[in-house]
């Protein structure tokens, strides 16, 4: 999130082009999961973050907005209106033999 307020401080056109390449790495990995459609979700989310990480939790967090544009833009729901995400549960879990990164499970 900081790296993104940095961004739009600088310059809209930093902003928009880091939301538009993090949105697009999201829908690439839906894709790649081949996610069948769904008229509904809701998602389980876990940060995994090293020990050593300096990131804020809800920094980290923040990233749920490229998560929830991914899925439009991957075709998996037709919007991110509240009529189609039901809701969200996550963790931000630290020091787990997991890598950095994120797991992301729709119900």
């Amino acid at each position: 999130m900081n790296e993104m307020i940095s961004a739009a401080n600088s310059s809209r056109y930093k902003y928009n082009n880091l939301k538009t390449e993090f949105t697009e790495v999201a829908a690439w990995h839906m894709k790649a999961a081949k996610l069948s459609k769904r008229d509904q979700v809701f998602l389980n989310i876990a940060w995994y973050e090293s020990l050593q990480s300096r990131r804020d939790p809800d920094n980290v967090a923040a990233a749920k907005k490229f998560i929830l544009d991914g899925l439009k833009n991957a075709g998996v729901i037709l919007n991110d209106t509240r009529k189609i995400i039901l809701g969200w549960r996550e963790i931000v879990v630290y020091g787990q033999d997991k890598k950095e990164g994120v797991e992301v499970r729709l119900i």
